[in-house]
């Protein structure tokens, strides 16, 4: 009885219907609000930041001119999806869930931008392994479900699946009053 949305590389997956679709002019991103049983509403950004530049010369100066422009340019998706939310729902009224492949390591300081709006689900309620890329054996952790103050996290893990290459991530969550 649940509903979902896929894209190009990501989806969204829920327990209740889609209540309405949010168009997400990035083509790897998507913005539902979901309707729960009681009438609540709660809007959700599926992430899929642009993947980190792969280059270990770390002794030359372009790999790390590259390695800056592409944090930029994760900034700037992340910045423009949460603008896209308030222009598109009533954030930060309604209980909002921000989740998917960040790209990006716990130490980015692309996860202070989220920090100032939202809570990291696992820090919350996490237990085991927080990593989730590479499936088989994670070393980075990469994707992340941040929600609003309105949602208590009391229970985030991850999980292993046979058909990504990163391990899914899975936050049950209290709504609040």
């Amino acid at each position: 009885q649940g509903d979902y949305r896929t894209g190009i590389g990501s989806a969204i997956i829920t327990r209740w219907k889609v209540h309405q679709n949010i168009p997400q002019p990035k083509p790897y991103s998507q913005q539902v609000t979901l309707k729960l049983p009681n009438g609540r509403l709660v809007d959700c950004i599926n992430f899929h930041l642009s993947s980190a530049r792969i280059d270990i010369r770390l002794w030359t100066k372009s790999c790390w001119v590259n390695h800056a422009q592409n944090r930029k340019v994760q900034r700037r998706e992340v910045t423009y999806s949460l603008e896209h939310l308030k222009q598109t729902t009533p954030f930060p009224t309604h209980p909002v869930v921000c989740a998917g492949d960040f790209n990006a390591p716990a130490s980015d300081p692309l996860h202070d931008i989220l920090l100032l709006h939202f809570n990291d689900s696992f820090s919350e309620a996490g237990t085991g392994w927080a990593n989730t890329w590479h499936r088989r054996i994670p070393m980075h952790r990469l994707d992340y479900i941040y929600t609003s103050p309105l949602l208590k996290a009391v229970r985030s893990r991850t999980v292993k699946i046979p058909v990504s290459d990163h391990r899914m991530l899975v936050s049950d969550f209290l709504l609040i009053p």
